[in-house]
């Protein structure tokens, strides 16, 4: 079986487990890499290859801002804009190259990316609102207050990034074989559990046919 993907609300302690997970089972992690990599192949910022569209120069801006004129006045402002297409490709491609030889795929829409792949294991972590503010103020050391506003701010984008490139909700429970409620367990246990699910159904997928 070739590898895992986990989502995570923010708050629920996928940063902590994720690496923990590909640790335990020998394989490479896959985050902030695949933004690396998108930003290199299309020539854009992290930034933007992290939000998965091109932010534009002042040209950009500016038709965007007059589009309403611009429409009646120029036509079709369609050439300004940028499809997410190119986005999800790159990024496709760096997590179908890794994951043929096995890796840990830390967010970046992988559940929706490679939901084809049935030998993929699907995870995410999440938690009460509350429960996820308390979590952060331990471990993050930030006020009630700014975690508050973090988990608002992260959760959003996440959210944003998975509608925007695959048009899928990504709190949609038919994406994910597992659902962990992060907060109630410790780390450790979070990555126990994946470990053990991700070595059965290795086992189901690699198992002869019945008769």
């Amino acid at each position: 079986m070739p590898g895992i993907t986990i989502s995570s609300e923010y708050g629920a302690g996928g940063a902590l487990v994720a690496p923990k997970v590909a640790q335990q089972l020998g394989l490479p992690l896959l985050d902030k890499a695949i933004d690396a990599d998108v930003a290199r192949s299309l020539d854009v910022s992290e930034a933007e290859a992290h939000h998965g569209e091109r932010k534009g120069g002042w040209a950009d801006r500016f038709f965007s801002a007059i589009a309403p004129v611009a429409d009646t006045v120029f036509g079709d402002t369609e050439q300004y804009s940028h499809a997410p297409n190119e986005f999800r490709d790159q990024a496709e491609n760096i997590m179908r190259s890794a994951i043929k030889t096995g890796a840990v795929v830390f967010g970046r829409a992988g559940a929706a990316a490679l939901a084809d792949q049935p030998d993929v294991l699907r995870v995410r972590l999440y938690g009460e609102f509350e429960d996820r503010v308390a979590n952060l103020v331990r471990t993050a050391s930030v006020s009630e207050e700014q975690a508050r506003s973090d988990i608002a701010s992260v959760d959003g984008g996440r959210a944003k990034y998975m509608q925007h490139l695959y048009e899928r909700d990504i709190t949609d429970r038919s994406l994910y074989h597992l659902m962990i409620n992060g907060p109630t367990l410790t780390v450790d246990e979070c990555v126990g559990v994946i470990v053990a699910a991700y070595g059965a159904l290795s086992e189901a997928s690699t198992a002869p046919a019945a008769g």
